[in-house]
């Protein structure tokens, strides 16, 4: 009965904090994105809110930031991929600390690798700070981000454990840096799939 109850209330925690976002088409997007960062995800591995059932404990992170000026060198090469909370004031970037991008003799984006590690980097523009929120080895892997509403902001991605490869939500608030991971209970499938170069970055060039 206790685990029925923790449940539901993950659940409609996850549930009433999902609003639409805003339906301006990313840069990185096709005209054809009708639908939320979360919805495509989502739909992208077949799965509901509700498959989201197993949760770690809140807690507040102790951030690594740095300064960080906008329209830098990496932010017009990386910038189109960046993910802009509604108002617009801070944005997450999936991408710099671990992807290659280079532009070829055409101007078009290509990638010639990456990283192991990954991380998920918050950047807020009005005290132009970036700060690390998430980072992943071999056992996790932020794919996508989507912004519940200007102050809380979910991670997409993928976490590992014993072999065996769950979705994962890392909640965010970035007013009070409370950190919170939810998985789905059951494992998920990933054989032939990147939901990040199939999907978030298809419109990159990847090279072997």
């Amino acid at each position: 009965m206790m685990r029925i109850t923790l449940t539901i209330c993950i659940i409609f925690l996850l549930c009433s904090c999902v609003v639409r976002e805003n339906k301006s088409v990313p840069s990185e997007n096709t005209s054809d994105l009708v639908i939320s960062r979360l919805d495509r995800w989502l739909d992208y591995y077949d799965l509901k809110i509700s498959n989201f059932t197993d949760s770690l404990p809140m807690a507040e992170l102790d951030l690594i930031s740095s300064d960080h000026e906008f329209l830098s060198e990496v932010d017009h090469l990386y910038g189109s991929f960046f993910i802009f909370s509604p108002d617009s004031s801070n944005y997450i970037d999936l991408d710099s600390y671990s992807l290659v991008l280079e532009k070829d003799s055409l101007g078009q984006l290509i990638s010639t690798g990456s990283e192991i590690d990954t991380e998920a980097a918050w950047i807020d523009l009005k005290r132009k700070k970036r700060s690390r929120i998430l980072f992943c080895g071999t056992e996790c892997r932020p794919e996508e981000a989507y912004w519940v509403k200007n102050n809380v902001v979910y991670i997409l991605g993928i976490s590992k454990l014993d072999d065996m490869d769950f979705a994962a939500i890392w909640k965010f608030d970035i007013d009070n840096h409370f950190f919170q991971q939810i998985t789905t209970s059951d494992p998920i499938d990933l054989t032939g799939k990147n939901y990040s170069t199939e999907v978030r970055l298809k419109t990159i060039g990847f090279t072997p």
